[in-house]
């Protein structure tokens, strides 16, 4: 073992010295913002970070629109959501966002993807927005089901007490699937 590392083995080629290394004025915000590739910042990836002035300056110069998709139909604010950017959530939907937009490999909706990871303040936002917790992904599961999945008790709480009936749409699907398949 002690000959795989000699403390008196010579400096190799690829050691940093004083002379290679050169300092900048950036903070880590200004870095990560500098090497960012123009054509990477859009909507999409100004709602992933949370981004409410850079999404506000897309949407006003008139670059994006708070409706818009991509190739898989996910919306700045599916994106919004599912990082927990309440206040990017926020000025999407005042901005005209569809509430209840399906898109991404589950046809989920935003309340959908916010409701796997358990984020309440989301989940409380886009109910108040009347976005529609019964609606269903890919997978057959509703809100409830993802928030249950998530095991965070809040949000269980918060859709168990909301003034709707969460199993309405999942009964309706299951009595139109036996029609079909007796």
């Amino acid at each position: 073992m002690d000959e795989l590392v000699n403390p008196k083995s010579p400096l190799s080629a690829t050691s940093v010295t004083p002379e290679s290394v050169t300092g900048t004025d950036l903070s880590f915000s200004q870095a990560l913002h500098q090497t960012a590739d123009a054509a990477e910042i859009n909507i999409f990836v100004a709602a992933q970070r949370g981004e409410v002035g850079l999404i506000k300056q897309l949407i006003e110069s008139g670059m994006a629109s708070a409706a818009d998709r991509d190739d898989q139909s996910i919306t700045p604010l599916h994106w919004a959501a599912i990082n927990a950017h309440v206040a990017a959530c926020r000025y999407l939907l005042e901005q005209g966002a569809e509430v209840d937009a399906q898109g991404g490999d589950l046809v989920a909706t935003p309340m959908q993807w916010a409701a796997r990871n358990g984020y309440l303040y989301v989940i409380h936002l886009l109910i108040n927005h009347n976005a529609d917790p019964t609606i269903t992904d890919s997978q057959g599961y509703n809100s409830l089901h993802l928030v249950t999945h998530s095991s965070s008790i809040m949000p269980l709480l918060y859709l168990l007490h909301q003034p709707i009936n969460l199993w309405r749409r999942v009964e309706w699907m299951n009595m139109a699937s036996n029609e079909i398949n007796p």
